[in-house]
């Protein structure tokens, strides 16, 4: 999970299928400052540089820092073992449905600023979003989310 240079000048990033819509959105905040810090110096790298992604459904490079990331599962806070793996399983089927929308190949390298043209022109509305985004904590904060139309 961590970020790869290709070259002196390319990298290579692993993203979260759902990442591709909140880094739109993203406005600072995070869940603390050492998740916060990192997903900044990735989101800088990928806007400006020759950056290629690999697009998952499992833990990223953005993840690496997350406080809810434990043995490669999004627990969530103050959440049971049982409840962490329920959450776990939401988040990858919310990656999974993206995936399948968007019709990328898992596994291909794609320059960020291919796969934001792409993720925009499939989603462009709130109602398409409902299932991806519903119970999203950020969604008040998420311009992205926000400039969407009902």
């Amino acid at each position: 999970m961590t970020l790869m240079f290709m070259d002196d000048e390319s990298y290579l990033v692993t993203l979260r299928a759902h990442h591709l819509l909140c880094l739109q959105g993203y406005q600072g905040y995070g869940y603390d400052e050492r998740f916060k810090v990192n997903l900044e110096k990735k989101l800088k790298i990928l806007k400006n540089h020759n950056t290629k992604v690999i697009v998952s459904s499992s833990p990223d490079d953005l993840c690496e820092k997350c406080p809810n990331l434990k043995e490669n599962i999004c627990v969530g806070i103050g959440k049971s073992f049982r409840e962490s793996l329920l959450n776990n399983e939401k988040i990858v089927k919310k990656d999974l449905a993206i995936l399948k929308e968007i019709k990328i190949k898992s596994k291909k390298k794609y320059s960020f600023k291919e796969l934001i043209k792409i993720v925009n022109n499939v989603f462009t509305g709130k109602n398409q979003l409902k299932y991806i985004c519903n119970d999203c904590q950020w969604t008040n904060e998420c311009l992205w989310y926000q400039s969407k139309e009902l």
